[in-house]
């Protein structure tokens, strides 16, 4: 035999090799491609755990109920004012004959005398007149009498007094040359609310009359026992 030929007969063969060489370069390949794949599913996997992951049940925290706060005691409401209420009534009465620029100052901090000013006007005496007397006779049916009434002749200012609460009616002028807003000017002004002041009136309307029944009954006891 040739030289050349055992030689060849000898040598091992290169197909098999390259063969294993591209095999091994295409499973590389592949698993390259997988690679993202995988990782995406371990982190799909990790973003929800409430799932099984192949086909094994994964444990997750148990939640924690947090029990809402208690809702703090709400404070009890401060009943009214009495004298405020008295003041309101008498605005609104003021306003029921027609008074213009009607206004209650509190002057509680200002004045030992009186607790509210309510102060009114009118574009004639005959009115300032009628509003002071219709203030005066629908407060008589509520059982409050005034405790004095000044001008009331002369119907320029008329003032009547309430006690805690002092109305003065002036006629137009009047009121502008005396400026008791200017005077009291740093006194707090309160609302006026009509509809308040009905309501107040109207209240005491009724405990007057419910007071007057009372007293009736007890008036008439004694004589209906004596009688029997």
């Amino acid at each position: 035999m040739p030289a050349k030929k055992k030689r060849a007969a000898t040598a091992p063969s290169k197909k098999p090799a390259a063969k294993k060489a591209k095999k091994k370069a295409a499973t590389k390949k592949a698993a390259t491609k997988a690679a993202p794949k995988k990782a995406k599913r371990r982190v799909a996997a990790a973003k929800v755990p409430t799932k099984a992951r192949a086909g094994k049940a994964v444990a997750t925290a148990p939640t924690v109920a947090v029990a809402p706060a208690p809702l703090a005691p709400r404070r009890p409401e401060a009943p009214p004012d009495p004298t405020e209420q008295l003041a309101q009534a008498l605005a609104a009465l003021t306003l029921s004959k027609k008074a213009e620029d009607v206004v209650i100052l509190h002057v509680t901090d200002m004045t030992s005398y009186a607790d509210f000013f309510v102060l009114a006007s009118a574009p004639s005496e005959r009115q300032v007149q009628a509003i002071a007397r219709h203030v005066a006779e629908e407060l008589k049916k509520c059982g409050r009498a005034p405790l004095g009434t000044e001008g009331l002749e002369q119907g320029h200012w008329v003032l009547v007094d309430y006690g805690a609460v002092v109305l003065h009616v002036f006629l137009g002028n009047a009121r502008h040359y005396y400026d008791l807003e200017g005077f009291w000017s740093d006194a707090p002004r309160v609302d006026v609310d009509e509809a308040r002041g009905l309501r107040v009136l109207t209240a005491l309307e009724a405990a007057a009359n419910e007071a007057a029944a009372r007293a009736a009954d007890a008036d008439e006891s004694p004589a209906f026992a004596a009688n029997e």
